[in-house]
């Protein structure tokens, strides 16, 4: 999605509001479907400044640890903290299967167009990163990528947007 898509999607209701939480939340983190989901409260932590919150959490699908400072944005997603209750999206009780037709649904809904899955919250993250001026090796480091060269896919999607941001101008000023 691009920045004006996940405007358009934060501005409009879905029919399960956890589901738009945790997709919105992975947006601004670039968590995996399966990372959000086994996320805890425990693995949330203030940083030595006392004003940084980030998560530092082991993935499931690489065993690698990631850190990632949490934005005001990505909080603004997160669920109300349940007291004695550690996993912070515990109330995503519904299949997988079901969170992608309620996205599609979801996605129709804010007029977006384009095939939309759980794990495009992450790509929609490194795009977002690097086209708000990140740097490839921090949003690398933020996804939890091993390799450098994982990430640059986004990259070149950031680079093809600035063609044809740059392209906007091409025959404007000769009518």
């Amino acid at each position: 999605l691009t920045i004006e898509e996940v405007k358009r999607v934060m501005n409009t209701p879905c029919r399960y509001e956890i589901v738009k939480k945790a997709f919105l939340f992975s947006c601004f983190t670039g968590l995996r479907y399966s990372d959000m989901k086994a996320l805890n409260w425990s693995e949330i932590h203030s940083a030595a400044d006392g004003k940084t919150e980030y998560i530092d959490h082991v993935q499931i699908k690489t065993k690698d640890r990631v850190t990632i400072p949490l934005s005001e944005e990505a909080k603004r997603w997160m669920p109300e903290r349940i007291e004695g209750m550690d996993n912070i999206f515990h109330q995503l009780k519904i299949t997988h299967t079901t969170v992608e037709v309620v996205l599609k649904e979801w996605m129709e809904t804010a007029g977006i167009q384009k095939h939309i899955t759980y794990h495009c919250s992450r790509h929609s993250f490194a795009t977002m990163m690097l086209t708000l001026g990140a740097d490839i090796y921090t949003t690398s480091k933020l996804l939890g990528h091993a390799n450098v060269n994982t990430t640059s896919i986004y990259a070149k999607i950031v680079d093809q947007k600035k063609i044809e941001t740059v392209g906007l101008v091409d025959n404007f000023f000769s009518r």
